[in-house]
């Protein structure tokens, strides 16, 4: 693995930006295996229920 060190370099701003296609957890078993137990861990431990990908002509 590569690694880098930078001397008096700092992070001014970040900025994100989320596709415009939504996407609920809960219409989505089949990502999950059709695993109630797995999507509702899941939703409770990352603390969201929505996925946004981007359309099929935005790079991402």
């Amino acid at each position: 693995m590569a690694s880098a060190t930078f001397n008096s370099v700092a992070i001014k701003g970040a900025a994100i930006t989320l596709g415009e296609n939504a996407h609920n957890f809960d219409d989505e078993p089949q990502y999950w295996n059709n695993d109630q137990n797995l999507l509702q861990r899941l939703k409770k431990t990352i603390d969201f229920g929505r996925r946004y990908t981007a359309s099929p002509n935005a790079t991402a």
